[in-house]
């Protein structure tokens, strides 16, 4: 039935039992009730405005109980869900405290304490940040394991293996959850939290270093390492950071990269510990303390995590000598193979006190150094290349008074080649390494002694040579040559033209080698050799060969890089009786990835004499009529 038709039903009724007064109207007034008034002016606009307010009233009253009975519907299906989950345990258990970059394990339990089973069921561990997954993908924030059905009445348990990687004295929330499914394909989710602290760091540094550091002088600190957990750690690595005025000399373990890291891939086991000693030179810019961060950190799952960051600082004081290097009156010089190296070193006592018996030491360090050409008026020892002064060559020297300077020399040749015996070497350099010693120390120090050094290191650029050759007979070219030779006026003769490129000591970039062909001479497009071909520009016979890299030692240890290119040659009648020429003077440009520097080299231009081509007698090559 309709709304209108229980409408009109309900009208009809109530217009059966309308109340009618008995008495006429012309009588006393008789009080009516409001329903009967009501019902009488129906035909009234009165009674159509009634009518109205009371199916708007029958409506509303038709919607509470829609409402009512959906709430009830909501509230069982709430309560069946609340009963469900409390018949399904979750538990999870972490321990309360851990130490930072030591793996640790979380147990996540679940009973189901229903009849029936649970189905499609998955546990999930959320992780806050800072703690990570042991051997899985690093950075996902949610661990997942799906355990499939679990009967009324089972245990479904699972452990995650995680990391802290959090600050020391961090507590963070760890949530577990369950997510299954009932008979029906309804959708639970379970959830508990657990907290967990770091407070402790598995890994410990000590840092020792020197009271003082004195401008111009050599430092040295020890940088111990231990791991305080029970955990082995299979891969370690430790970085320093320098200040700009400290220059890096060594380490007693070579860096794995640049000269501040250190990876320890032999890793640190329980109670293990070790040390590296790092040596540098304090070039005094006026700090007041230097302050060298250490980093040791560990990785998991190839992404390497920091554990203890910590500072060693030292401080500074006035360097009571000044000591200054140059060579070549740079400090910066770049030296070539053969150069004469001329060092001097100046020094001065800015202690305000006269320092007694003054001693000072150079050693020279580099393979490139001859030593027999060593010249100075200190004393030279050839077994161990230091040159040492002291007041037996310069007076000077038996007490230095307050401001009191001077200066020595050394004057020495660098030879005249690479060693190529060393063919997995490169990026060359020399060092005069200059130490300044008196047994007299200013009040203001504490120290054994006054003693100050410094180091200048001049880097050696690379060479690279190019051999130019032109040939007639060339059959292991795979080039044929035609034309008459000797060669003869007004008449084509063929020849190949080789460059055999190498290079010494250091990688080169951006290698350019160009010549010009001689008038009467052009370019066949005949081309050759191991490597990128030359081009040729018709318009100016220039001819070009480029290269993006070439490594060092190429062409000493391994065959050089070579083109050959074919060029045809016509004399003309004033030419004969002369060789002709053929190409202009070759020449080489690049630029050093070590020094950054320009390299280049030339060879001579190339005639018809062809004294490379061993077919050709002297002489042959000169035109005939």
């Amino acid at each position: 039935m309709s709304l209108d038709d229980l409408e009109r039903e309900l009208y009809q009724q109530q217009t059966k039992h309308r109340v009618v007064s008995q008495k006429p109207k012309e009588e006393e007034p008789v009080e009516h009730s409001n329903l009967s008034h009501d019902w009488e002016m129906a035909d009234t606009p009165k009674e159509k405005s009634t009518f109205h307010i009371s199916r708007r009233s029958f409506v509303t009253g038709i919607s509470i109980i829609v409402i009512a009975t959906l709430g009830a519907v909501s509230l069982l299906l709430l309560n069946f869900f609340e009963r469900s989950n409390k018949n399904v345990n979750l538990e999870i258990s972490v321990p309360r405290e851990v130490m930072r970059g030591v793996p640790f394990d979380i147990t996540v339990n679940a009973t189901n304490q229903l009849n029936v089973s649970l189905r499609d069921a998955t546990f999930e561990l959320n992780l806050p940040q800072g703690v990570i997954p042991y051997t899985q993908s690093a950075g996902r924030a949610v661990m997942t394991e799906n355990v499939g059905e679990i009967k009324g009445g089972d245990l479904a348990k699972k452990t995650f293996k995680v990391v802290s990687v959090s600050d020391v004295g961090t507590v963070q929330k760890i949530g577990a959850a369950l997510s299954y499914t009932d008979a029906r394909g309804s959708g639970f989710k379970n959830q508990k939290m657990a907290d967990i602290a770091t407070t402790q760091n598995a890994l410990s540094l000590n840092l020792k270093g020197p009271d003082h550091a004195l401008g111009g002088s050599t430092i040295e600190f020890i940088i111990t390492y231990k791991n305080e957990s029970s955990f082995d750690f299979p891969e370690i690595a430790l970085q320093a950071q320098y200040p700009p005025s400290f220059t890096f000399i060594s380490s007693d373990i070579s860096p794995s990269s640049f000269n501040n890291h250190w990876k320890i891939e032999k890793g640190l086991k329980s109670g293990g510990e070790g040390s590296i000693t790092i040596k540098g030179r304090y070039g005094g810019s006026g700090d007041s303390q230097l302050v060298f961060p250490i980093t040791i950190s560990t990785t998991f799952s190839g992404t390497e995590y920091r554990l203890v960051t910590q500072n060693l600082n030292i401080a500074t004081a006035p360097s009571p000598v000044a000591l200054s290097v140059l060579v070549n009156n740079r400090s910066d010089y770049i030296a070539h193979v053969g150069d004469r190296l001329n060092y001097v070193i100046k020094y001065q006592n800015l202690s305000g006190i006269a320092l007694s018996d003054v001693v000072i030491k150079s050693t020279l360090v580099g393979a490139l150094f001859d030593l027999s050409s060593v010249n100075t008026r200190g004393s030279f020892n050839s077994v161990s290349n230091v040159i040492t002064w002291n007041a037996s060559q310069i007076p000077q020297l038996k007490l230095l008074d307050p401001g009191a300077s001077g200066e020595v020399t050394i004057d020495a040749r660098l030879k005249s080649t690479f060693p190529t015996d060393r063919y997995s070497e490169k990026n060359f350099y020399v060092q005069l390494k200059t130490e300044l010693d008196s047994p007299t120390v200013p009040y203001y120090l504490s120290a054994k002694n006054t003693s100050v050094s410094h180091t200048l290191e001049t880097r050696i650029g690379g060479a690279m040579f190019l051999d130019a050759l032109a040939l007639y007979r060339d059959p292991s070219s795979g080039i044929t040559n035609s034309g008459p030779f000797p060669p003869q006026a007004n008449t084509k003769t063929q020849y190949t033209i080789h460059w055999r490129l190498k290079n010494f000591a250091t990688d080169v970039h951006d290698v350019t080698i160009s010549a010009s062909l001689a008038p009467g001479v052009t370019w066949t497009g005949v081309v050759g050799g191991n490597t990128t071909a030359p081009t040729y520009d018709n318009r100016t016979g220039l001819v070009t060969w480029t290269i993006s890299r070439v490594p060092a030692m190429k062409g000493i240890v391994t065959d050089p890089l070579e083109i050959v290119f074919q060029i045809e040659a016509t004399p003309n009648i004033t030419q004969v009786g002369q060789y002709m020429p053929l190409l202009s003077e070759t020449i080489i440009k690049g630029t050093d990835d070590f020094t950054g520097l320009e390299l280049a080299s030339r060879d001579t231009a190339l005639t018809t004499r062809l004294p490379d081509d061993r077919t050709i007698a002297s002489g042959a090559g000169v035109v005939i009529p």
